[in-house]
């Protein structure tokens, strides 16, 4: 499904956060969004989510729902959100608990979101049994087990070192290729932006507003790391980013 964002401006008190944000996400593509620290990204993302009402200007979506679409829209968090008591599996089916489902179809559908995200060996392994990279893995296969057709992604792999968020990239990159899902991606990493943006959205310091919006063509899964084009990009982005993270880092100090 497209996702269009009409006009998005928000304040808390009399806090201004983000400013006239316009941009659209054409159906199967991600949108990376990257900003200094408070320019609003983690805001913008509750308000294309439905968390959070803006003062102004409206989020749709128009298009087809994907085969089989259960949640037109879900989360993947930063924190990884599993409940601890429960098995991967568990976790995986939480959020087809409260559908009318028969349980052979939320096997099923428990079953493929394992299968798509290289899970099927550790369903009866808790959470405290896995790395962080298995763990935001088990969160990345409960979004995908509502068939979303928007993937919400808050900093998923903050919290992660180099050599695991790069695996998850690749995953993310071929569930993308394979699923077709519309997702928004916020990250403070350019690299990640770079690797998983069709587009990135590059954002002012406080309050909010569209300082860039970059079209990235190469596909997904022929983006390297050291590709000479990309690189380009990142120093590009870093380019309009550089003052106003000093101006923001000032402001936070």
């Amino acid at each position: 499904m497209r996702l269009d964002i009409d006009n998005i401006s928000h304040s808390y008190g009399a806090l201004p956060v983000l400013s006239n944000i316009s941009v659209s996400v054409p159906s199967g593509k991600i949108l990376a969004i990257v900003g200094p620290s408070g320019s609003g990204k983690s805001t913008l993302l509750r308000i294309i989510g439905g968390l959070e009402a803006p003062d102004t200007g409206q989020v749709q979506l128009t298009g087809a729902k994907p085969p089989g679409c259960i949640n037109l829209l879900t989360f993947v968090f930063q924190d990884f959100a599993l409940l601890p008591w429960r098995t991967v599996r568990g976790n995986v089916e939480f959020p087809l608990e409260q559908r009318n489902l028969s349980r052979t179809e939320r096997d099923r559908l428990v079953d493929d979101a394992l299968h798509r995200t290289n899970l099927s060996a550790f369903a009866a392994a808790l959470p405290r049994q896995l790395s962080g990279g298995m763990r935001q893995r088990v969160g990345i296969a409960r979004a995908m087990v509502v068939r979303p057709a928007v993937l919400i992604m808050d900093e998923p792999l903050s919290a992660l070192d180099a050599q695991t968020r790069e695996l998850l990239l690749n995953d993310i990159a071929h569930l993308s290729a394979r699923e077709g899902f519309t997702g928004v991606y916020v990250t403070h990493n350019l690299a990640e932006a770079i690797r998983l943006g069709h587009s990135v959205l590059v954002l002012s310091r406080r309050p909010g507003a569209v300082k860039a919006l970059l079209t990235i063509d190469t596909p997904l899964l022929e983006r390297e790391a050291d590709d000479p084009g990309l690189q380009a990009q990142s120093r590009l982005i870093w380019n309009l980013l550089r003052e106003d993270a000093l101006e923001a880092e000032r402001e936070l100090v």
